[in-house]
């Protein structure tokens, strides 16, 4: 599961960082979705990883450096031919972390539940 969590790293380094005329961007331009809600699946299916992975204090630092990799990357696209540095494109990676995380570690700690039996609540 690590692997194709660091392929799919992997992925959106390369994506965020291709010219803003290649072909790939192109084909993703076709699909008429807006670019935050790209941001934002792209880095919720990122954090997923991290909330099946790691304990929730790890997964929470992994969740930061995701953030700060989305960061880095809006920077250095001001370095790319037809690419620009937006600051909602950063808010919308961070929405992505936040909800990406958020969901697998629920979803994750349920299943731990359910494995072992407890409730997790009082009796009723």
């Amino acid at each position: 599961m690590r692997a194709l969590w660091f392929l799919a790293i992997a992925v959106v380094v390369t994506g965020s960082l291709l010219p803003g005329n290649s072909a790939a961007l192109r084909w993703l331009a076709m699909l008429h979705v807006s670019d935050k809600a790209e941001h934002f699946l792209a880095y919720a299916v990122l954090a997923w990883f991290p909330g099946w992975l790691y304990s929730r204090a790890s997964g929470l630092s992994a969740c930061g450096m995701l953030f700060a990799l989305g960061v880095a990357l809006e920077i250095a696209q001001t370095a790319v031919p037809g690419r620009s540095c937006e600051l909602m494109d950063a808010l919308a990676d961070l929405a992505g972390v936040l909800s990406g995380f958020a969901v697998s570690a629920a979803v994750a700690a349920a299943l731990r539940t359910m494995r072992t039996g407890a409730s997790g609540g009082s009796p009723a």
